[in-house]
């Protein structure tokens, strides 16, 4: 029994616009980095806020501490970037405020976590701070260089 037009034209719309859709969500996938090439290493960022109740740290205050408890503990190097984010005390109040946000990578065999826990304890000890927050992940990274 052959198909109406309009049944037809109903099928073919339908084919259309769902193997278009699964185009587009495969696509997503294909997108997705796979990348494994370089050292696997852990990346650790550390979130500190800038504030002292509602006085901001002085940035030779910051300068100091980094120099003093985080360049002993990764002479190797690190990076600094300035943040911007909001905080809510134990009380319930909430905050703006300026922020540091200091990156570390480091291979999963050396044991960093003492080291990190500690710039952590220093930097909340130093400057009156309820938390430092921290974030973990494992990357894979290369160093590049002109030889």
């Amino acid at each position: 029994m052959p198909l109406k037009a309009e049944t037809m034209k109903s099928y073919l719309f339908f084919s259309f616009y769902t193997s278009l859709l699964l185009l587009i969500l495969s696509s997503f996938t294909a997108c997705q980095p796979s990348f494994t090439k370089g050292t696997p290493y852990i990346q650790t960022y550390l979130y500190f806020g800038l504030s002292i109740g509602s006085e901001p740290i002085a940035e030779s205050d910051w300068k100091a501490f980094a120099d003093s408890v985080i360049v002993p503990k990764f002479p190797h190097g690190f990076t600094i970037l300035p943040g911007e984010g909001q905080w809510q005390y134990e009380n319930g109040e909430s905050m703006r405020e300026q922020s540091k946000i200091v990156m570390f990578l480091y291979t999963p065999k050396e044991n960093r976590n003492t080291d990190i826990q500690y710039i952590i304890k220093s930097y909340c000890r130093t400057f009156q701070q309820e938390a430092v927050l921290r974030t973990d992940k494992k990357v894979y990274a290369t160093f590049g260089r002109d030889e």
